[in-house]
């Protein structure tokens, strides 16, 4: 399974099941964050991160990112909930090693089935964590109009 493939699965997740207004890949709606692979807004104007992983090394390599010291230090720049999203091979893996850090949650996707995406473990909820201000919904919904490109053009090319 590739980082694509999990992406779709995560964005259809947040945006169709859970029903979250905004869903935008690879940007940061804060300056001071890292560029999460998906942030989402959800209904109440709270901001949930996603880090998609292939590999073990991938998602053991995450641990060494400077976000982590920095939610530390500034608990109300850090999202209301963090997500990993991973293949079910990997999400067994993490789980069964016991390999999950504090303060996250694990989606795993699958490769078929009528719920391709399901949460392992629930995201521990942020409560010092800032809702998302007027201008960083602006900065979101600007970057959703660019994943929205980006997913048609890839359903363009697949299609020649």
């Amino acid at each position: 399974m590739t980082a694509k493939d999990i992406r779709y699965g995560v964005h259809e997740y947040f945006r169709y099941k859970r029903q979250c207004p905004l869903v935008s890949f690879e940007r940061g709606v804060r300056y001071d964050s890292d560029r999460p692979d998906i942030q989402v807004m959800d209904k109440d104007r709270n901001l949930i991160e996603v880090e998609i992983k292939v590999s073990m090394s991938d998602f053991k390599a995450d641990g060494k990112k400077r976000k982590w010291r920095h939610w530390e230090l500034h608990p109300r720049r850090a999202p209301f909930q963090f997500y990993f999203a991973v293949s079910f091979t990997l999400g067994t893996r993490i789980m069964q090693e016991d390999l999950l850090p504090p303060r996250t949650g694990l989606l795993v996707v699958a490769t078929s089935g009528s719920d391709p995406v399901w949460v392992q473990k629930n995201a521990p909820i942020n409560r010092e964590a800032c809702i998302l201000t007027v201008k960083e919904i602006q900065v979101m919904i600007r970057h959703q109009t660019g994943t929205l490109l980006s997913i048609m053009k890839e359903n363009r090319k697949l299609r020649k």
